[in-house]
């Protein structure tokens, strides 16, 4: 959300490998305090469905901290002044 960005030239993605895209590091995540409830199905989804809910949150973050709309990602600092000028 803050780092991942894919781009596509004459219709193939860039970013092949992890020499040249940048997934969001281990020593970078916060810390998490994980339970995951039993409930007698087969396991799945297990962290995936919080994964949606982080860049609306951050989104809105800075929204209340700037008053401004930063609608795609990843999120970046550039992208943050763009929206504070209204462009």
């Amino acid at each position: 959300m803050l780092y991942e960005d894919i781009t596509m030239k004459n219709g193939a993605i860039e970013q092949g490998n992890f020499d040249t895209w940048t997934p969001l590091r281990i020593n970078q995540a916060p810390e998490m305090d994980i339970t995951i409830v039993q409930n007698g199905h087969y396991p799945a989804g297990a962290g995936e469905p919080a994964t949606t809910v982080i860049g609306p949150a951050v989104a809105n973050a800075i929204f209340n901290a700037t008053g401004a709309r930063v609608r795609s990602w990843p999120i970046t600092a550039e992208k943050v002044k763009a929206a504070m000028r209204g462009a």
